[in-house]
């Protein structure tokens, strides 16, 4: 099973601004944006540490999950949330021949649990030795401005951290009030968005 972005987020998408107001950098300078690639590298781990710890995508971005055994029936959880929109549900055989899904046939959903396609009736076709299924989806809470506050402050929590050890210092795993903010948004149930 794999989860790949299909393009990163750009530069542009990212707080780099609210870091630099979080981390009191000086402002009016001629090399104001001097620090930005680090605060862009440092944004860009934070982001990957949250949303690796949650299942979560905080900025909305194109994802393709590629797995090889349908779990269930009738409803399938998706490994990462919140989930905008399925694009496509393909079934790639061995022979590499393509069968994509009508979408009447799948509705998708989020929950408390995190994100799922429902087999409107029916379920999920049999998958044939060597088959394997492909979702295009999209993810995210959306713009930097959609992000709950809870997680923001946890993200420039985080790179700020990120920033302050650049030197290589060690720190040992998230700091406890990145934890607390995002604790409200772990997975609950067993194998929810795992």
């Amino acid at each position: 099973m794999t989860l790949k972005e299909t393009a990163p987020p750009d530069v542009a998408r990212l707080p780099l601004a609210e870091l630099r107001d979080f981390l009191r950098m000086g402002r009016g300078f001629a090399d104001v944006t001097a620090q930005d690639p680090v605060l862009e590298i440092c944004l860009r781990g934070a982001m990957r540490a949250i949303e690796a710890r949650l299942s979560m995508a905080l900025l909305e971005r194109d994802h393709v999950w590629t797995f090889y055994l349908w779990r269930g029936c009738g409803r399938l959880g998706l490994p990462v949330a919140p989930v905008g929109s399925l694009a496509e549900i393909r079934i790639v055989n061995a022979a590499a021949e393509v069968t994509v899904l009508s979408p009447a046939s799948y509705q998708l959903g989020n929950d408390d649990a995190g994100a799922f396609v429902n087999m409107v009736s029916g379920s999920f076709p049999y998958l044939n030795s060597g088959a394997r299924v492909e979702i295009d989806l999209t993810a995210g809470f959306g713009e930097w401005a959609q992000v709950p506050a809870d997680l923001q402050q946890a993200w420039l929590r985080l790179a700020g951290q990120f920033y302050d050890h650049r030197n290589g210092s060690d720190t040992q795993g998230l700091p406890l009030a990145v934890l607390a903010l995002i604790e409200p948004y772990l997975p609950r149930r067993t194998g929810a968005r795992r």
